[in-house]
């Protein structure tokens, strides 16, 4: 029952508001698959090598807080 739109808007936002995920090009979300019990999304960003890891650690703890607080997702 989740809003795909919606889910992408915030999955977005959170890529956007962490200092090292560039500007440009800019975040993108992707919508992936459906699957049997989700719908699953692909988060595309671009930062600098030395920053991956830390980044992806960051964006996956955003993502789950981020939806933590939406609670109609």
């Amino acid at each position: 029952g989740s809003n795909p739109l919606e889910v992408k808007q915030i999955l977005k936002e959170v890529a956007e508001q962490h200092p090292l995920v560039l500007n440009m090009p800019a975040p993108k979300v992707l919508f992936n698959e459906f699957n049997d019990s989700a719908i699953n999304f692909r988060l595309l960003c671009w930062v600098s090598l030395e920053n991956g890891i830390q980044v992806k650690s960051d964006l996956y703890t955003g993502i789950f807080e981020a939806f933590e607080n939406v609670p109609y997702l």
